[in-house]
């Protein structure tokens, strides 16, 4: 119905594309702001798709320094498909992506006011790793990275926080 709109899927789709399979033939660190434009891509196609029903808010005060290829999209796709999209009708979401230094590190944090979850449920449930499979194969990635870590705090009805402590 959007010509304009759709012109713009394609073109965001193909990129999206593009950038999963160059991250996916690499096995060496990437820089943030790539793996930043490839989220905001991914971001686009499902802001499409779900008819603007959330926004994003970005608070990014460091982009120069590296991480494993698709570290932060995998996160980001979480939040929107387990959290965001099970929200009920009318209801915006919100997704928040920021980053910032601390003393030796660098937080990444990623906070939705989706559905949220009981993690004691998740890590109890023996289907987590079908459940969780992207946070999973981003802990695998980190794993590359000595000291770096992953944190998820969630509650039912208040949304998710992940937050990744990059050493630097």
């Amino acid at each position: 119905r959007d010509p304009k709109r759709a012109k713009d899927l394609v073109s965001w789709l193909s990129e999206y594309i593009k950038g999963n399979k160059g991250f996916s033939e690499k096995d060496e660190m990437i820089l943030f702001s790539d793996e930043l434009d490839h989220t905001m891509t991914f971001l686009e196609i499902e802001k499409a798709v779900l008819e603007d029903a959330f926004e994003v808010e970005y608070d990014i005060r460091e982009k120069d320094f590296e991480l494993p290829a698709l570290t932060l999209q995998p996160v980001v796709e979480n939040a929107v498909r387990h959290g965001i999209r099970k929200l009920a009708p009318g209801t915006k979401g919100i997704i928040k992506i920021s980053t910032h230094r601390g003393n030796g590190y660098i937080k990444i944090e990623v906070k939705d006011n989706g559905i949220g979850f009981d993690t004691d449920e998740i890590t109890d449930n023996p289907d987590y790793e079908a459940e969780m499979h992207g946070l999973k194969n981003v802990e695998e990635r980190l794993r590359i990275m000595e000291n770096a870590e992953m944190h998820v705090k969630s509650y039912p009805g208040r949304g998710t926080t992940v937050e990744i402590i990059i050493p630097v």
